[in-house]
């Protein structure tokens, strides 16, 4: 049970500040979190922003996890699996 405790936080420490990254077709590179994919765009939430941002589909590039895998690239249009 000890090691549950030692455990735990790890986990949830992980969970909160793991970024994922946004690149644009202007080259910019943005950390932050994907939220989802909506009629008009892809919802991004920005690292120290209040509330995610909305950014047209054809402006993305990739959105990829804290590990480097590909969420989504803008080839497919498509999301992979975590």
């Amino acid at each position: 049970m000890k090691q549950l405790w030692l455990i735990a936080p790890l986990i949830i420490f992980n969970v909160i500040f793991s970024q994922d990254t946004l690149r644009t077709a202007d080259g910019k590179e943005l950390s932050g979190k994907f939220i989802s994919i909506v009629d008009k765009g892809k919802e991004f939430k920005i690292e120290n922003s209040s509330r995610p941002i909305l950014y047209p589909s054809k402006s993305i590039v990739e959105i990829t996890d804290s590990n480097g895998r590909l969420i989504l690239n803008s080839a497919t249009l498509s999301l992979r699996a975590a």
